[in-house]
């Protein structure tokens, strides 16, 4: 990815000189404090560099020679981006250097913490391993669900009613995955956002249909929620839920639940009682414990 790819998520800023799209390969900036104290562990840098005021305190110990000398010898890496904190100042020098080197300049009027924060997430979402898995996703009780299984078992339905009693609608049939942080962040397809598909009904606008505060961008997924067509001769369903299981997703293990669909069964009030037991597991509370202790009369 390159500059242009973020430019409108990226607040406050101006460009100091616009240079040649390079390729942003790394998911974290770089402060070159290694480059300013004259070591170079690699020839080239495919980081954004950020600059604030610890750097421009550093370099106002030396003259203009001097100075001209360090940032050349970081910008002749030719970096894909420098941005500037509002501590420090675009000056003639670094300006110059960057024309003669062809490099994107940014100044903002953010703090170098805010900028940080802002871009690391930024870059990690963009840049980390997805994976695109068949399902949908909706928010129940602040947790994400994503509720996968067969087509034809009523995913987009039981999304809709769920959607109807107050929770949050994410991603129906589609659901990109990404690794954040450890923390595996869901999301719809760009083309599909927003829309529900309904078999005998057709596309509905869930903003429209619910109201714009029923829809998010996107969720962790706290929960996996598999829906199956009951069959003896397959499935063993743990009755006394003992012990939680798990699916992993890009290296991260989520909690996990099979769930039988059968007549007369209301999924979506048994996916409410699911995350309400999950919140209470997490807490540390065990039905399965409780009721061992219980003393037989």
């Amino acid at each position: 990815m390159n500059w242009k790819n973020f430019e409108k998520s990226f607040p406050n800023y101006e460009y100091v000189n616009i240079g040649a799209e390079k390729e942003i390969i790394s998911n974290r900036i770089t402060r070159t404090g290694l480059e300013f104290a004259n070591f170079f562990v690699h020839n080239n840098l495919k980081a954004v560099v950020l600059w604030g005021n610890d750097e421009y305190l550093y370099l106002k110990q030396f003259n203009e020679s001097e100075i001209t000398l360090k940032l050349e010898k970081i910008l002749s890496l030719k970096p894909p981006l420098i941005v500037l904190s509002r501590s420090f100042p675009p000056f003639l020098q670094l300006v110059e250097l960057t024309k003669k080197y062809n490099i994107t300049l940014v100044a903002t009027k953010q703090s170098s913490a805010d900028l940080t924060n802002a871009i690391n997430t930024f870059l990690t979402e963009n840049l980390s391993k997805q994976e695109f898995i068949h399902g949908n996703l909706v928010e129940v009780y602040g947790l994400g669900v994503l509720i996968i299984g067969d087509s034809g078992l009523g995913k987009s339905e039981i999304t809709i009613e769920l959607t109807k009693h107050g929770h949050l609608f994410v991603s129906d049939d589609a659901i990109i995955c990404k690794n954040v942080y450890h923390k595996i962040i869901g999301s719809p397809p760009a083309a599909t956002a927003g829309f529900i598909e309904v078999r005998g009904l057709g596309i509905i606008n869930a903003a429209k249909m619910f109201g714009i505060e029923k829809v998010k961008e996107s969720t962790q997924i706290n929960v996996i929620i598999e829906l199956v067509v009951f069959n003896p001769a397959i499935h063993n369903f743990d009755r006394l839920g003992k012990d939680l299981q798990y699916k992993e997703i890009l290296g991260v293990k989520i909690p996990y639940f099979l769930l039988p669909v059968s007549q007369g069964k209301k999924i979506s009030d048994l996916i409410e009682v699911t995350v309400a037991q999950l919140k209470l597991i997490q807490t540390g509370y065990n039905s399965f414990e409780e009721l061992i202790k219980k003393p037989k009369k």
